[in-house]
C-alpha cells in the first residue's frame, strides 16, 4: 500500500528560534538549536546513527546525551503529529431529530441586516443561548432567513462515548448529546454545550457577513473593542475579567470610568478573523458578566437596562448580560488588529503589564483560539500573529488598568 501524502507543515523563523506548525494537531511548536537541527536532519531522511554523530560533532555532546536528546525531539516531533483529539464515536441515526410537537419555542433575530430563527429543544438551552441573544430579538423572520434547531438528548442506554478529557469545558455532560439541525438534517453533534454554542456562534457569522465557514482564519475566545479604527483583544480564560473590563471601557453615558468618551464593543467571548483581510469582525452577543463582578458592575449598569431584561429562569442570577455600546455609523465594519492583552483579574495583586515575547504570546495564545487547519491559512496568521503586539495584564485596581488599555489605543495610533 502506498505511504499516504503528509499535510503540509508551515515553518516560521521568530528570533533565532522556528515555530512549526503541525497540521493534525493544529499547533505552532517552537524548536531552538540544537533541536531545530535534529528536526531538519530527520526530516532529510538521515537515521539515528547520522545524526547523533553530527550532534556529537557540532554541539560537542557526549554520545549518550546525543542519543537521549535525539529521542526526545523525535517523540516530540511524533506527539506534534498527532490529531488534538479523536473525533466522538458516531451517534445512532435519528436520534436528534425531533418533531415540531416537541420544539420548546422557536425565536427569531435580525444581525446585521440578516434574519435567523432558533428554535429550542429545552427550556434549559433556549435559557443558555437566547439570553445573550434577547435583545436582537425580532417578532419574526422572511420565508428562506437561517433556521437552525439547537436540540438535546441522552445516549441511548449501553452506549460507549469516549470520556471527558482536556478538549472538553465544564459545560460538558457525557451523558448528553446536544445537536444543531437544519430542515430537518442534524448538522452537528457535540457532548458539550460550550462547543455546541461556538458552532451555532460559527454559522450565525458566516450568515450575517455572508462569507463561508471555511473562509474564517481563526475564532478567539476575547473580548475586542475599538476606538473606531483599530480593535484591541481582551484575551482571558472564563473568570479572569476580560468582559469586565470591557464593561467599564464602554461604560453608559459614553464614558469610561476614566473618563475617556472614544472606546466601543466589538465582541464579548468570540472574535471571527477573517482570512482574506485579517480583521476582526463584531459579534454583537452581550457582554456577559459573572457574579464576582456584580459590586464593580452594578454601580454603572442599571438592572432594567440589562440586554435580556424581563426573560430570566427562577434561581439562576450567577450572569448578567450587559447592552453592548457600537460606535456610529456601521457597527459591523472590521477593524484590524493591532494589539492583544491577556488579561487577569487578581484581588491584591497590584498592578503589572509587560510586552511578551511573540512566541510566549502564541503558547496562550493557543490556549484561547481556534486557528483554521487550511494551510494557506496558517501561514497567513503566523505571519499576522509576529506583527501583533501582545502583552500581559495583571491587576486589581480597575481604573488603573483600564487606563492602561485606553493608553495602548493611543499608542502608535494613526
Amino acid at each position: 500500500m502506498a505511504n499516504r501524502k503528509r499535510a503540509e507543515r508551515v515553518i516560521k523563523k521568530i528570533g533565532s528560534s522556528r515555530v512549526i506548525w503541525f497540521p493534525e494537531s493544529n499547533r505552532w511548536v517552537e524548536f531552538r538549536e540544537p533541536a531545530w537541527f535534529v528536526y531538519k536532519k530527520h526530516e532529510e531522511g538521515a537515521d539515528e546513527q547520522t545524526v547523533t554523530g553530527l550532534l556529537s560533532e557540532r554541539y560537542g555532546l557526549p554520545g549518550s546525551e546525543a542519543r537521549r536528546f535525539f529521542s526526545e525531539i523525535l517523540e516530540g516531533i511524533r506527539t506534534s503529529a498527532l490529531a488534538a483529539f479523536k473525533p466522538a464515536p458516531g451517534v445512532p441515526e435519528g436520534i436528534c431529530r425531533q418533531d415540531k410537537a416537541m420544539r420548546f419555542r422557536t425565536r427569531h433575530y435580525l444581525v446585521n441586516k440578516k434574519h435567523i430563527t432558533i428554535s429550542y429543544g429545552s427550556p434549559d438551552m433556549e435559557f443558555y443561548i437566547h439570553r445573550p441573544l434577547a435583545w436582537l430579538e425580532t417578532e419574526n423572520a422572511p420565508l428562506g432567513s437561517l433556521h437552525l434547531e439547537v436540540l438535546t438528548t441522552e445516549y441511548p442506554p449501553g452506549f460507549q462515548h469516549h470520556p471527558k478529557s482536556r478538549n472538553t469545558s465544564e459545560q460538558e455532560n457525557p451523558q448528553k448529546i446536544y445537536c444543531i439541525s437544519r430542515k430537518g438534517e442534524t448538522q452537528h453533534k457535540f457532548n458539550d454545550a460550550g462547543m455546541l454554542k461556538h458552532r451555532l456562534y460559527v454559522e450565525v457569522t458566516s450568515h450575517i457577513y455572508g462569507i463561508p465557514a471555511q473562509n474564517w482564519m481563526s475564532y478567539i475566545h476575547a473580548a475586542a473593542v475599538t476606538n473606531g479604527r483599530e480593535a484591541i483583544l481582551l484575551s482571558s480564560a472564563s473568570g479572569s475579567g476580560k468582559s469586565t473590563m470591557a464593561a467599564l471601557l464602554q461604560l453608559p453615558g459614553h464614558k469610561s470610568i476614566t473618563g475617556r468618551e472614544d472606546i466601543f464593543f466589538m465582541s464579548d467571548d468570540f472574535v471571527p478573523v477573517d482570512a482574506t483581510s485579517l480583521k476582526a469582525f463584531a459579534f454583537p452577543a452581550a457582554l456577559n458578566i459573572k457574579e464576582g463582578s456584580f459590586p464593580v458592575i452594578d454601580a454603572f449598569y442599571p438592572h432594567r437596562d440589562d440586554a435580556d431584561n424581563g426573560y430570566s429562569m427562577p434561581g439562576n442570577l450567577h450572569t448578567r448580560y450587559l447592552r453592548p455600546r457600537f460606535p456610529a455609523g456601521d457597527i459591523y465594519e472590521p477593524r484590524a488588529v493591532k494589539k492583544i492583552i491577556f488579561i487577569r483579574y487578581t484581588p491584591r495583586a497590584g498592578f503589572k503589564i509587560q510586552r511578551l515575547p511573540v512566541i510566549k504570546a502564541l503558547s496562550m495564545f493557543h490556549e484561547e483560539a481556534w486557528v483554521s487547519h487550511n494551510p494557506g491559512h496558517a501561514q497567513r496568521f503566523i505571519d499576522w500573529f509576529v506583527t501583533l503586539e501582545c502583552y500581559c495584564l495583571e491587576y486589581s485596581d480597575n481604573k488603573t488598568a483600564v487606563k492602561a488599555v485606553e493608553e495602548l489605543f493611543d499608542k502608535n495610533d494613526h
